[in-house]
């Protein structure tokens, strides 16, 4: 399929558009959403790397309807950011 790399290449690009300015509700889902993974793999890989999150935390994140301020409540938005290669959203 020849259009598919053009494809892929555009996706890739609105990818870093919205990691790059967010919101950071737009932008976590997009990153999670880019991997494929569903909310419980997410938590899954964040706690074998020791950060503690819930499902329904990360949901709310993605959703818009909380924020992660707490320092124990950002440590899994670098780290995630640091496995997905991420830069930092706005």
């Amino acid at each position: 399929m020849p259009h598919a790399p053009q494809h892929a290449d555009v996706a890739t690009t609105e990818l870093d558009s919205v990691l790059r300015g967010g919101p950071f509700h737009v932008a976590l889902r997009a990153a999670i959403a880019a991997r494929g993974l569903p909310l419980q793999r997410v938590q899954h890989h964040l706690s074998r790397h020791g950060v503690k999150v819930g499902v329904t935390s990360l949901s709310y994140w993605q959703q818009g309807a909380r924020r992660p301020q707490r320092p124990e409540s950002l440590r899994p938005c670098a780290r995630w950011r640091r496995s997905c290669s991420c830069p930092r959203s706005r």
